[in-house]
């Protein structure tokens, strides 16, 4: 009989003990470590030519839009962005000694901008230069074509995807030969505003 008492005994403390709190929670604290890229980055861009232009004896205008591309802010900083588009003076080809003025390249159309992934910053964290003879690109720095604000511009965006940038350059009869002139496009992006 006593063996049955004892074994009725611990099996009601072992019953008690589950009713009263028995059960065991464990807990563990879990992280993750991020690590963002350096510097905010450009797609790859391939500009082709203007149209070809015949000379009527008056100021002639020809256009080039500019392909679609990506900016990525993959920094994890916050810091905003800029992307700057500058042009060499329009020279001739061969032999070289004939130049187009600066102030010849403007931007007439600014670029639309959407997102490359939806879940980056909103667009409107992104600024988009304005158009017009004012926005030159052929001389001094060039301009400021995109602009992303401290805790914005965070991810992808597709620039040029819809409306794309489109330059115009003006050609004056006092100076236009029959040649071919060059210039060479450069996009720079850094960080911050």
């Amino acid at each position: 009989m006593k063996r049955k008492f004892y074994q009725f005994g611990i099996s009601l403390l072992l019953f008690f003990g589950l009713l009263t709190g028995g059960t065991q929670a464990v807990t563990a604290a879990g992280a993750v470590v991020i690590t963002g890229e350096g510097a905010p980055s450009l797609s790859a861009i391939t500009v082709g030519d203007f149209s070809g232009v015949t000379l009527d004896g008056t100021t002639q205008t020809t256009t080039l839009a500019l392909p679609s591309f990506t900016v990525t802010d993959a920094t994890g900083t916050g810091a905003g962005w800029n992307v700057n588009l500058s042009a060499t003076q329009f020279s001739e080809a061969d032999p070289g000694t004939k130049t187009l003025s600066t102030g010849s390249l403007t931007l007439t159309t600014a670029p639309d901008v959407a997102l490359a992934d939806t879940e980056s910053s909103p667009t409107n964290t992104v600024t988009v230069a304005d158009a017009g003879p004012s926005a030159t690109i052929d001389e001094g720095s060039g301009i400021k074509l995109l602009s992303a604000a401290v805790n914005g511009g965070m991810g992808s965006y597709t620039i040029g995807g819809t409306t794309p940038a489109v330059l115009t350059l003006t050609l004056k009869p006092k100076e236009v030969y029959e040649t071919t002139y060059n210039s060479t496009l450069t996009f720079t992006v850094s960080t911050g505003p």
